[in-house]
């Protein structure tokens, strides 16, 4: 969702629209069984090939926030759908392959579908109010993965641009599921306009291990600020979380919206580099549109993700250099 968005008012209460969830576009799939360990305790894993295989993290123990804008949504779901189902996405898996142009219906279709997919761990608090102009303030995309038998918690906070990050349902709701999802835009029961506020007030809560961000290709946002930056910095080192900050991906037209990446990988705890997006085919093979990438990108992003956790928890010392 690279396009500017105009100035607007407040979010108004407004009816619940109308929304069809075509759940039935494609089976089901069932979370496959993870294997049994050996008598022996297995290695700590070192590889995306061992995460894969593994009965040990990241299969559960695994307590992440993800706040960004809709790239970073991708890769919550991916992550997700792989702890949930022990497989990866498939190119044509409809979660993935839905752009930030698509219909009303087809949003509360991923929505319903997405959430549903997902059950009974995932809380969507989801609204997308569909007018001509995309308006940010009314919109909300906040989703809650909780499963405490193996002690996973992943959330994910739309967060677009320069714009407030605000929802419905405080940390202590989230915990006491089953929650329905929402497509009503009403006064909001959190609104954080700044980074430090939002982080002490609403992810402290939740007790989580690591806090991974990118605002992606919003043309006005708050990271060119250093001093926004050192906001984010200190409020994570605060409350003990470790900070990885996700570089911005490629986009298919070849426009750079990354020039803060280096400094702020040079301040937070670690970096999830992923300029290879600069070298992928510009095409419709690895792109749905011009900035959201399908499912193959997207796998191998969540797969340097969890080598990177994999060496933090070996490792929790931070090496120099951007990852």
């Amino acid at each position: 969702k690279a396009e500017p968005e105009p100035a607007e008012s407040e979010a108004q209460p407004q009816t619940e629209p109308q929304h069809t969830a075509d759940l039935e576009a494609r089976p089901k799939p069932q979370p496959k069984p993870e294997s049994q360990p050996e008598s022996q305790p297995q290695a700590e894993p070192q590889s995306v090939a061992d995460l894969e295989l593994s009965d040990g993290f990241p299969k559960r123990n695994v307590r992440i926030a993800f706040v960004g804008d809709s790239l970073t949504r991708y890769t919550y779901l991916t992550l997700v759908y792989y702890l949930h189902f022990n497989a990866w996405p498939q190119h044509n898996d409809r979660f993935v392959t839905i752009g930030p142009r698509s219909s009303r219906n087809l949003w509360h279709g991923l929505f319903n579908y997405t959430s549903t997919l997902m059950q009974p761990y995932e809380t969507c608090d989801c609204y997308r109010n569909w007018q001509k102009v995309f308006r940010q303030r009314r919109h909300v995309e906040n989703r809650y993965y909780i499963d405490d038998a193996r002690n996973i918690s992943i959330i994910y906070i739309g967060k677009f641009g320069n714009r407030s990050v605000h929802g419905h349902y405080d940390p202590i709701e989230i915990q006491q599921k089953p929650m329905p999802i929402n497509f009503v835009s009403r006064r909001f029961k959190w609104d954080y306009p700044e980074w430090p506020q939002f982080i002490r007030n609403y992810i402290r809560p939740f007790n989580l291990d690591y806090f991974i961000f990118n605002q992606g290709q919003w043309p006005h946002h708050d990271l060119h600020d250093v001093n926004v930056v050192e906001g984010i910095r200190s409020a994570l080192k605060e409350i003990n979380v470790t900070s990885i900050y996700r570089t911005t991906t490629a986009r298919l037209d070849g426009q750079e919206y990354g020039g803060h990446d280096a400094h702020i990988c040079s301040v937070m705890d670690q970096c999830l580099n992923v300029s290879w997006t600069e070298e992928l085919p510009k095409d419709n093979r690895t792109f749905i549109d011009f900035v959201h990438l399908h499912a193959n990108a997207n796998n191998r992003m969540t797969r340097q993700l969890l080598e990177l956790l994999s060496e933090i928890r070996m490792h929790p010392k931070k090496e120099e250099g951007i990852r």
